[in-house]
């Protein structure tokens, strides 16, 4: 039996609305920090798993220790995440802050609705979720870090590429990344925050979908694609930057990907959401490979999996936009919690982890 708690309040009185215009060019520190990848730097990855691990520098220039994956949806730094969403018309982000049980929220307008693609995560490594938004038109991130308030803009990126900004380095801070899609290929750009150094891999084709995610639990994000046709079977392709490749035959094409780490081992589960009348959701636990399968959600509803409660496990969750509501089924012991925030005008941040 589920427990349900239901908060109902629409936390609109008590609210801080912090209305900033980035307009001042002093405080913005734009590079231009593209390159063009050497030969050493790129591997092939073919529809066929090659006969050894393709190696590439860069990943595994150190090892970082295992340690808890960031929680790019955590902005007070109370280590679970926050209830977020982006209201387009009016270019505002909402952050509903849990250190404070969810009774007080912070409104910042910031990007621009309609374009912008929002990319949370700890890019200044102070532990907290920085607001930042990938401008497609520009190539150009705009981050507000939370250590010092400061505004930076970086052009990385063309209007064509994916974001996928994680820790790829394992320094604890969220690397600038994306991913483009060229020829049938697709071919991976990370800007490294421990050094500032560029990197360029060829890896998946251009129809497969991203899935990155800590896999090996080294401490740094794992470079990974699902590969399969709508109705048929799909499969995962990861190069770990300690472990190795690996692939993995997992759901279906159409299924979305949806990583966390499910079991609190510190290691990224291969997970997928089977969408439908009823969200269908699948995940190998890295711990002992056993398979979940958990109906969690319904049509219409965005995936948003976090930890909410800071257990270390990532909760399955989803976000009802008609209703302005948060599902949760927290872990370890499934405890259902329906949570009001927000407006039908409303895209939830945290769906920006589903693929």
């Amino acid at each position: 039996m589920f427990q349900k708690v239901i908060h109902t309040r629409w936390i609109g009185i008590a609210c801080l609305l912090v209305l900033l215009t980035l307009i001042s060019s002093a405080s913005v520190k734009a590079a231009t920090l593209y390159g063009e990848t050497t030969g050493n730097q790129l591997a092939r990855f073919n529809s066929k798993a090659p006969s050894s691990a393709p190696t590439f520098s860069g990943l595994a220039d150190s090892v970082a220790e295992p340690t808890r994956q960031l929680n790019a949806l955590d902005f007070d730094g109370d280590s679970r995440a926050d209830y977020v969403n982006y209201r387009i018309f009016i270019s505002t982000v909402f952050i509903s802050r849990s250190s404070a049980n969810n009774t007080t929220f912070l409104g910042l307008q910031f990007g621009i609705g309609g374009s912008d693609i929002f990319q949370p995560g700890d890019y200044d490594g102070d532990s907290r979720a920085d607001i930042a938004v990938f401008r497609p038109s520009s190539g150009t991130w705009f981050i507000l870090q939370s250590s010092n308030n400061m505004f930076r803009a970086v052009q990385f990126g063309a209007s064509t590429d994916q974001p996928v900004a994680q820790d790829y380095d394992g320094d604890r801070r969220t690397d600038l990344a994306v991913v483009r899609r060229s020829e049938g290929a697709m071919i991976w750009y990370v800007l490294r925050s421990s050094n500032n150094s560029f990197f360029g891999l060829n890896f998946g084709f251009s129809s497969d979908r991203v899935a990155p995610g800590d896999y090996d639990g080294d401490g740094k994000t794992d470079i990974a694609v699902k590969r399969g046709a709508p109705g048929e079977p799909a499969t995962f392709f990861i190069q770990q930057s300690t472990g190795g490749f690996r692939s993995v035959q997992f759901g279906m094409g159409e299924d979305l990907v949806v990583p966390g780490d499910y079991d609190g081992d510190d290691k990224t589960d291969v997970a997928v959401v089977r969408p439908g009348s009823q969200l269908v959701w699948n995940i190998i636990r890295s711990s002992d490979n056993s398979v979940s399968v958990v109906r969690f959600g319904s049509k219409g509803q965005f995936t948003v999996q976090a930890d909410y409660n800071g257990d270390g496990r990532t909760d399955i969750a989803t976000f009802e936009p008609g209703r302005g509501l948060y599902f949760i089924l927290q872990s370890p012991n499934q405890t259902f919690i329906a949570q009001q925030f927000g407006t039908s005008e409303d895209y939830p941040v945290g769906n920006y982890n589903t693929y």
